[in-house]
């Protein structure tokens, strides 16, 4: 994380996911794909990977995610739930 990334805020968001995913023993990967990757709005995707670990709880076995960055949109790809999402992110307009 810390070397492909150059925002504060991105970067301890992301420590932030990575480790509610780590607590309850979920692999986490994420792969940045673009210079200066954004999350879609933190609270609204906090709350969607909140989801994806309490889905994670009903499986037994190996449980995976990778989240896949880029400039326009943030993929979810979990082998373990067979399901892959993205999120749009919209630019701001100032």
């Amino acid at each position: 994380i810390y070397s492909n990334l150059n925002d504060p805020f991105l970067i301890c968001s992301l420590l932030e996911i990575v480790y509610k995913f780590r607590q309850k023993d979920i692999n986490i990967n994420v792969e940045v794909l673009d210079k200066n990757p954004r999350l879609p709005l933190f609270p609204d995707f906090t709350r969607e990977m909140g989801k994806y670990i309490m889905k994670f709880d009903k499986i037994s076995g190996n449980k995976d995610i990778k989240i896949i960055l880029g400039k326009t949109k943030v993929e979810v790809i979990s082998k373990a739930l067979g399901k892959k999402t993205a999120y749009k992110i919209y630019p701001f307009i100032s």
